[in-house]
């Protein structure tokens, strides 16, 4: 890995194709809550490390602060991504656009507030902008649990309905399953 600011910025946007593409086997096999929080696991503990070695500045290589780095932006956007697939499966279906839309305006306002809290407490502390990142991922991923699983699950059309628990333990649904659901929709049909 390079130093180099050319080379980094084109890693820092190449860790996103791996990112996307490993986020799909992911919630099939994990399903959304588990590969959330080890999502989220891991970029905490990404960003605990580049603040370990920013605090032993000259010790550390500097090929070991940009692979942990990179691991963390890959981990973090995967995690966006499927935040976006969650919380839109989480909801009913009248209530979904409108918190989509409050969760990404919440989003945009703590992105604003980035800049501020890094400049301004960076300054006193080097430190302490990641280290309260990395403790506030490594709290939203305890708190992952805490929400129901919404793979292989129906999605909810109003406020009344609660999730149905999925028919087999294997996160992924098989051929039978679709079967079903097929047959399902053409007994309904016809009548």
């Amino acid at each position: 890995m390079s130093t180099n600011d050319y080379v980094y910025s084109f890693l820092s946007a190449a860790v996103e194709v791996p990112a996307y593409l490993g986020l799909w086997p992911a919630i099939t096999y994990l399903g959304r809550r588990v590969t959330l929080a080890m999502l989220l696991l891991l970029t905490g503990t990404c960003v605990s490390v580049v603040t370990l070695f920013l605090i032993l500045q000259d010790e550390v290589p500097a090929e070991l602060k940009v692979f942990f780095s990179l691991s963390g932006k890959m981990a973090i956007t995967a995690s966006l991504q499927l935040v976006w697939v969650f919380t839109g499966e989480l909801f009913s279906t009248n209530h979904r656009t409108r918190i989509v839309g409050e969760a990404s305006m919440i989003a945009r306002v703590g992105s604003m507030m980035v800049p501020y809290i890094n400049d301004l407490l960076g300054r006193v502390y080097p430190w302490a902008p990641g280290a309260m990142l990395s403790v506030a991922v490594i709290i939203a991923a305890g708190l992952v649990f805490l929400l129901p699983e919404t793979a292989n699950r129906k999605l909810t059309q109003n406020e009344n309905e609660e999730f149905t628990e999925p028919e087999t333990s294997n996160l992924r649904p098989t051929q039978n399953e679709y079967e079903k659901v097929t047959e399902e929709e053409i007994s309904l049909s016809v009548i």
